[in-house]
């Protein structure tokens, strides 16, 4: 029997470490035979992390691809939402649309194939952040099973249609002020935090989930350290400026019909036809229809068959994760800020019928929380690296392909749907 204890050193910034072994023989390990049956997990992990940066570059190509084809088949809400612009007036979520419009007038480019670019621009900065924050963790085979999950980095590949919306900029945002957490310093984050609290809802306009980006940016905010009391004011206000804009939208919800035609004309114009109103005549729906349109789908769509049976599917990813749960929850910061995350989420569960994008961006913010919560980092000193057997080395594999690969997240069920409605790739399902 053998035990090998490893110690990991490393530089400042991890960039370069090496290990040094000490095997210490207990019993006969001399005159046993040289077979081998396990493997040291000293080597998966080495593995998993030369690995990694290929996985994330091939996501970001399909994701890419993905986003060019809902361009070409004329996707109504991927795209539409968008390219939503001022042509016709004021309207909300029009911003970035309208900064795409005046762009691809410049340079004579499709706003829809600037889109391309900037949807997998977004996907990209979110990967790099996140591979960033993975790499410094000392347990990374931990986090296997979140990593190569249906819904954390690929649920815009197997839920194409809901997969590309203007949560991903929260994404990227909520990864840049993680990794800005665990390695600037506090008063460089609490700028970049509140700048972000500054642009944010100005830029959309608002989306459905403008606003949930402001509870977990503001409880990392007030982790960050000691608050000073120019501090807490810059930070009162701008939450207050947060709360302008969402009366302002609220009062300003509806578009007429003149400002969604003119809006279809100007994409015609740039070169672009939307060939439906999409997300784009969704401006004028007053909110009982939406309203009406979840209740359709709890009546008709199995949403309450459905989507426990995905929240617990996805429960699986977190539960190597108990003790960082704990922590969580253990900071009053943390956890109010993830709450009231939570309540926004649940009203658009009542609001809007697309329930998979609300677990999605849930599922997001607690990964993010767990990297922040998580402070053993890869180069703190001494490490026990374990070995397992070949026959628990491939059943594990195999389990990870199969969660990986035969079932998804919708982001929103049809009528007569049910629960093979969340299977795929599995004959006769």
């Amino acid at each position: 029997m053998t035990m090998l204890l490893w110690e990991v050193r490393g530089t400042s910034t991890g960039s370069s470490w090496r290990h040094t072994g000490v095997a210490l023989d207990i019993k006969n390990t001399v005159s046993q035979p040289h077979t081998i049956r396990s493997v040291n997990s000293y080597y998966l992990d080495a593995l998993f992390r030369k690995f990694l940066p290929f996985y994330f570059s091939i996501l970001l190509v399909l994701i890419g691809i993905g986003s060019w084809h809902q361009v070409e088949f004329h996707e109504g809400f991927n795209i539409g939402d968008w390219l939503i612009n001022y042509q016709g007036g004021f309207v909300r979520r029009g911003f970035m649309g309208e900064s795409l419009y005046l762009l691809s007038k410049l340079t004579s480019i499709s706003p829809a194939i600037l889109l391309v670019f900037l949807q997998t621009s977004i996907f990209g900065i979110y990967f790099f952040f996140s591979y960033k924050l993975l790499l410094q963790k000392k347990d990374l085979l931990k986090y296997s099973i979140l990593i190569f999950s249906p819904f954390l980095f690929t649920f815009a590949i197997n839920s194409q249609a809901g997969g590309y919306r203007k949560e991903i900029l929260y994404f990227a945002i909520l990864a840049f002020v993680t990794y800005a957490k665990n390695f600037y310093h506090q008063d460089k984050l609490r700028k970049i935090i509140l700048w972000i609290l500054f642009l944010f809802p100005i830029i959309l306009l608002t989306d459905e989930v403008g606003f949930v980006i402001i509870p977990l940016i503001t409880a990392i905010y007030l982790i960050s350290g000691p608050l000073s009391s120019r501090s807490t004011l810059f930070l009162f206000l701008l939450l207050l400026e947060n709360a302008a804009i969402f009366l302002l939208i609220l009062f300003q919800h509806q578009a007429t019909d003149y400002q969604i035609n003119t809006i279809l004309q100007s994409l015609i114009s740039s070169g672009y036809d939307p060939q439906g109103a999409g997300a784009i005549g969704a401006l004028k729906d007053p909110l009982m229809v939406n309203i009406l349109q979840v209740k359709d789908g709890i009546l008709h769509g199995d949403f309450l068959l459905v989507y426990p049976v995905v929240l617990l599917f996805a429960s699986l990813a977190y539960l190597p994760f108990r003790q960082e749960l704990k922590k969580i929850f253990s900071s009053k910061s943390l956890r109010i800020g993830l709450t009231v995350s939570s309540m926004m989420l649940l009203t658009l569960v009542v609001i809007a019928q697309d329930w998979g994008r609300w677990f999605y961006i849930f599922f997001v913010e607690l990964f993010m929380l767990i990297l922040i919560v998580d402070n053993e980092q890869q180069n703190d000193g001494k490490t026990i690296f374990l070995r397992y057997s070949f026959r628990r080395l491939v059943f594990f594999i195999f389990f990870l392909i199969c969660y990986a690969s035969f079932w998804y997240i919708p982001h929103v069920l049809e009528a007569g749907s049910s629960l093979k409605n969340m299977f795929h790739n599995i004959p006769g399902l």
